[in-house]
C-alpha cells in the first residue's frame, strides 16, 4: 500500500487491474517496433498468451497492411506527438469492430522516447452512431439545399446561424451575406419588417410555438418580393440558447396570378372596364357610401346601333376595335367616381352618383351619343378603315335613400329599348 495515501492500490495491484481488469487494450512496444508488455485484452486480441506476445514485433503480428497505415503514424509519436485514429480491428472477442487507438510516447525517466504506449477502446455502437447521425445530417442538408424554400436558422437574438443557397434568388442575397446578420435587420421594410419582428418576439418569449406571416420584401436591386414566412421556434435547453427555423417561400408569383383572377373576374378582358359582376359589386359600394345623403344616382344604359354589321362586314377582330374605342370614349365623358362598365357583347353601362345626377346623367347621354356617332378609324388587314355606329341610350333615377342597383340598371335598360323602338341613335 502507499504509505502516503493508504486509499493509493500499490504498483503490483495496479498493474494487475490495468493487466486484466480494464475494457481496453493496453501495449508497450519499443523503437525497434517491438512487444515489450501486452495486457490480456490486448493479448486475447492477438490470439495468444501475454507472454508469446512479448519479443515480437509489430509486423509478425498484424503483417505488411497494418505496418503501412501506422508507420507515418508512430514516425509522429516517435517525434513526440501522440496521436489518436480510428479503424476496424480485433479486440477482445470482436474480429471487426471500430476501434479507437491511442499511440503515446514511451519516456525514459530522462525524458528519452524509447517507443510507444498503444490504449485502444472499442468504439463500433459509438462509430456506427455517428456515421448514421452524418448520413441522416447530409440527407437534410440535401434536403434543405434542393428546397424551393429558403431556410433560414436564427438564434435568440435573431442573428442568422446558417441559410441555404435558395437565399441568393429569393432574397438577393448570398448566404455568406446573411449569416452573422439579424434578419430583422435585412427586413427592415416599415410595417413589414415590424410584424416580422412582432411574430420573433411571440416566439421568444414563449407566447407562440409556430408562427406564420407574410410581408413585402425589398431586395437589393430594388425588386419586391411578397414573403410568406413559416417560424418554428426551438425551446433552449441546459446550455442551449433558443433558436428560430425560418421557412421562406415566394408567394409573389402566386398572389399576382390571384390579383388577376379577381381583376378578371370582375373586369371585362377586352375592355378593361368592369364587368357586370364588378359593376354590381361597386355600385353596392358606391351606393352604401351615406356620408351625404343628398346624392342621387343615375344609370344611363348603352347600346351600339349598327355593330353588327360592323362585325359582319370587316370580322371580328375589328368589332373589338370599336368596342375598346367605345369604352375609351365613354371613360374620357365621366367624372372620378363614376362607374363604366360593359355587360354585354356591345352594350355599356355608366353609373353617377352625385347631388347634381339626374342633371348630368340628361346632359352626358346627349354627349354619349354625339361621341359614339364620331367616325371610327380602324385597323383591318393592315388596311386602315372608317366605321359608324351609332348608341341608344337609356336612363334611370332613383334617389340614394331607395336605391336598389338591379332594378337601376333593369330600369335603364328597358328605357333603352323604347329608344331602339323608337327609332336607334337616340336617347330617353
Amino acid at each position: 500500500m502507499n504509505s502516503e495515501n493508504p486509499l493509493a492500490l500499490d504498483a503490483a495491484t495496479l498493474l494487475d487491474v490495468l493487466h486484466a481488469g480494464t475494457g481496453a487494450t493496453l501495449s508497450v512496444v519499443d523503437r525497434q517496433w517491438r512487444f515489450r508488455y501486452v495486457n490480456s485484452g490486448f493479448a486475447r486480441a492477438l490470439k495468444m498468451p501475454a507472454h508469446e506476445a512479448i519479443g515480437r514485433t509489430v509486423l509478425e503480428c498484424y503483417g505488411e497492411e497494418t505496418m503501412k497505415i501506422i508507420t507515418p503514424l508512430v514516425e509522429r509519436v516517435f517525434a513526440g506527438e501522440s496521436v489518436t485514429y480510428e479503424r476496424k480491428g480485433r479486440i477482445h472477442d470482436d474480429a471487426n469492430a471500430w476501434i479507437s487507438v491511442t499511440m503515446t510516447p514511451w519516456r525514459s525517466p530522462s525524458g528519452e522516447i524509447l517507443g510507444f504506449i498503444t490504449t485502444t477502446l472499442r468504439v463500433h455502437e459509438l462509430r456506427i452512431a455517428t456515421e448514421k447521425l452524418i448520413a441522416a445530417t447530409q440527407r437534410l442538408a440535401s434536403h434543405v439545399e434542393n428546397s424551393p424554400l429558403t431556410v433560414l436558422e436564427l438564434d435568440d437574438t435573431f442573428t442568422v446561424l446558417r441559410c441555404s443557397a435558395r437565399a441568393s434568388a429569393m432574397l438577393g442575397y448570398e448566404p455568406e451575406q446573411l449569416v452573422g446578420r439579424a434578419i430583422t435587420q435585412v427586413l427592415s421594410d416599415g410595417a413589414a419588417g415590424g410584424e416580422l419582428t412582432a411574430a420573433l418576439h411571440q416566439l421568444q418569449s414563449g407566447v407562440d410555438a409556430r408562427s406564420q406571416l407574410e410581408t413585402a420584401f425589398t431586395k437589393p436591386d430594388g425588386d419586391i418580393a411578397q414573403l410568406a414566412w413559416f417560424l418554428s421556434a426551438l425551446p433552449a435547453s441546459g446550455e442551449q440558447s433558443m433558436t428560430v427555423m425560418c421557412l421562406i417561400e415566394d408567394v409573389s408569383a402566386k398572389r399576382l396570378a390571384e390579383q388577376q383572377l379577381r381583376y378578371l373576374a370582375t373586369h371585362d378582358s377586352l375592355t378593361g372596364l368592369a364587368n357586370r359582376s364588378g359593376l354590381e359589386q361597386r355600385a353596392v359600394a358606391l351606393l352604401h357610401d351615406t356620408s351625404n345623403n343628398q346624392f342621387h344616382v343615375s344609370c344611363l344604359f348603352i347600346d351600339l346601333d349598327g355593330f353588327k354589321k360592323v362585325n359582319d362586314n370587316h370580322g371580328h377582330a375589328a368589332g373589338d376595335s370599336v368596342l375598346i374605342e367605345t369604352a375609351r370614349r365613354l371613360t374620357a365623358l365621366i367624372q372620378p367616381g363614376d362607374i363604366a362598365a360593359r355587360v354585354g357583347g356591345d352594350e355599356f353601362v355608366l353609373v353617377l352618383k352625385d347631388s347634381v345626377a339626374f342633371t348630368r346623367a340628361a346632359e352626358l347621354r346627349a354627349r354619349i351619343v354625339e361621341s359614339i356617332r364620331a367616325p371610327y378609324s380602324i385597323k383591318v388587314n393592315a388596311a386602315q378603315i372608317s366605321a359608324a355606329v351609332g348608341a341608344s341610350v337609356g336612363v334611370s333615377y332613383q334617389s340614394v335613400q331607395a336605391v336598389d342597383v338591379t332594378e337601376l340598371i333593369k330600369q335603364a335598360d328597358a328605357a333603352m329599348y323604347q329608344v331602339k323602338y323608337a327609332g336607334k341613335d337616340r336617347r330617353r
